[in-house]
């Protein structure tokens, strides 16, 4: 790896849970390898070592963030802490399984963060449930309000 170089190791990281919620339980898991290589040379935003392109696939299935790319620096983040935020270029990658959290307002807000373009790895199956899938709220908010007493 040279210096400046942003490196991950597909080969490392494929399959791995990269994030658990409070309980204890898989939330996100990074794809096996064959699906994330598939997803990554499918994208418009990955090229070979010599291209320049935001984000470099190499032989030894490592990819690289060059640092003379012209990016905003939130290299990955979070569809929330992203809101209100707005980038040239959004890679927005959903999980390999139907997850309860991915919903059509997940998706909306990640893809309304672009100026430019956006590319969206997920597959379609999924994809569709996220976009069906509906954010249901049960706060308690409208039966305190039918039950107040107005003076």
């Amino acid at each position: 790896m040279k210096e400046g170089h942003i490196c991950l190791d597909l080969n490392d990281l494929a399959g791995k849970i990269i994030f658990r919620n409070d309980e204890g339980k898989e939330i996100i898991e990074c794809p096996r390898l064959d699906l994330w290589l598939a997803l990554l040379r499918k994208s418009s935003c990955v090229g070979d070592p010599g291209y320049f392109k935001p984000l470099i696939l190499d032989a030894k299935n490592r990819l690289y963030l060059h640092r003379y790319w012209q990016y905003e620096k939130a290299w990955a983040m979070t569809v929330h802490k992203s809101q209100g935020l707005e980038f040239e270029m959004v890679l927005l990658v959903l999980s390999d399984r139907d997850v309860r959290l991915i919903t059509r307002e997940l998706v909306y807000t990640g893809i309304t963060r672009t100026r430019g373009g956006v590319d969206i790895w997920a597959g379609e199956d999924l994809l569709m449930k996220a976009i069906a899938r509906v954010i249901s709220r049960k706060s308690g908010l409208a039966d305190t309000l039918r039950n107040l007493t107005v003076l």
